[in-house]
């Protein structure tokens, strides 16, 4: 039930239901549904906030919690869900209940909202739908303030982005020996929600990922569901360990950033979590651009691959023992006449220099990779 006191702001801050108006043991919890407003909250440990519908609960009395940014006058309260703004949708109302869906990653849930009168349940309703239309309208304009041209474009149009992870320098040794190093892996997300996941380099401060341990992804999304997200990509290098994974430190692509990328090499330091402190070392190099359709096919390819029931090692036999194997040319290795092995570079050559990276060595790719 929230509380007749419907909505109190702060700066930009919307909350609904700050206190119960009776009175509530130590026991008993309230809820509260909030907004957090379209500007920009920044800190030395990330980028914006982002906008959202944000529940809370807390008990009357009796919390020593930190609840200082929470503008409510009963300081008794902490953030239990948050929800992206745009992963919110109004169904309905009926009479003094509104009735919501929320997204967060998979989970899509309706939820029903009760409030003291009709009145106020209308007010909610309009105040969801305003200030969705306002962070679409920004989103828009950030959009459109980027392209140089000025020209209007389609918001809605399908957007392609190729990602590559490169490599971390500088992690923390881990365990307990002096001489031991972490087991390192990358997790990226988007909207709260993980989008992809690199494979561990075991025992490394300084790992390199390529193709073969899933450097490369896309993002298949349009440039209005881009910037919707605020925060863009977020980063998160992990150190693997038996009885629980260790965060190392993560960074972010902000949306803008994403959208412009031209395949450049861009290395960012890790840092904490937004709104959280600590000793964080390291760095994490990364590349993305506008997807190509050579792109497209070869991680539609990878992917497709990926999905297949491998052969059995005695079909392998088999088809060697049976000459099946014999006159069949491997198109994605190069040998020269000293013998020399090179490989051809995925998904493809540099486009700065594009016939001296069509093939390259081992060593080669692993050198060009530092650049």
């Amino acid at each position: 039930k929230i509380s007749k006191k419907i909505v109190q702001k702060t700066n930009d801050f919307f909350t609904v239901g700050a206190s119960s108006s009776q009175k509530k043991k130590d026991s008993d919890t309230v809820s509260s549904i909030g907004y957090l407003g379209a500007e920009d909250h920044r800190d030395n440990t990330g980028p914006s906030r982002e906008e959202g519908i944000t529940t809370r609960t807390g008990t009357a009395n009796g919390l020593n919690h930190d609840f200082s940014h929470i503008p409510t006058e009963d300081s008794m309260w902490r953030s239990k869900y948050h929800f992206m703004l745009h992963n919110v949708t109004i169904k309905n109302r009926i009479k003094s209940a509104c009735v919501m869906t929320t997204k967060h990653q998979k989970l899509i849930q309706t939820r029903e909202v009760m409030f003291d009168s009709e009145e106020e349940a209308i007010n909610f309703c309009t105040l969801v739908e305003a200030y969705k239309d306002k962070a679409e309208a920004k989103a828009r304009n950030e959009l459109q303030a980027i392209i140089k041209d000025g020209n209007e474009m389609d918001e809605n149009m399908p957007l392609d982005i190729l990602v590559e992870i490169v490599s971390a320098t500088g992690l923390p040794q881990t365990g307990f020996s002096l001489t031991s190093s972490c087991d390192p892996y990358v997790t990226v997300s988007m909207d709260e929600n993980q989008i992809h996941k690199t494979k561990v380099i075991k025992n490394t401060a300084e790992p390199i990922w390529t193709v073969s341990t899933d450097s490369l992804f896309m993002i298949h999304t349009t440039p209005k569901e881009l910037f919707l997200s605020k925060q863009g990509l977020m980063f998160e290098v992990r150190d693997s360990e038996f009885g629980g994974d260790k965060f190392l430190g993560c960074t972010f692509l902000l949306p803008s950033e994403i959208y412009q990328s031209k395949g450049e090499r861009t290395e960012r330091k890790l840092r904490p979590r937004p709104g959280q402190t600590g000793d964080v070392k390291g760095s994490i190099a990364i590349r993305c651009r506008h997807a190509t359709p050579n792109d497209i096919q070869f991680m539609a390819e990878r992917n497709s691959t990926k999905v297949k029931k491998k052969e059995t090692r005695e079909e392998l036999v088999l088809k060697s023992e049976s000459g099946m194997f014999m006159g069949m040319k491997n198109s994605n290795i190069q040998k020269d006449k000293s013998g020399v092995e090179r490989l051809r570079v995925r998904p493809g050559p540099d486009p700065k220099h594009v016939l001296d990276t069509v093939f390259l060595t081992e060593e080669e790719i692993e050198e060009y990779s530092q650049k």
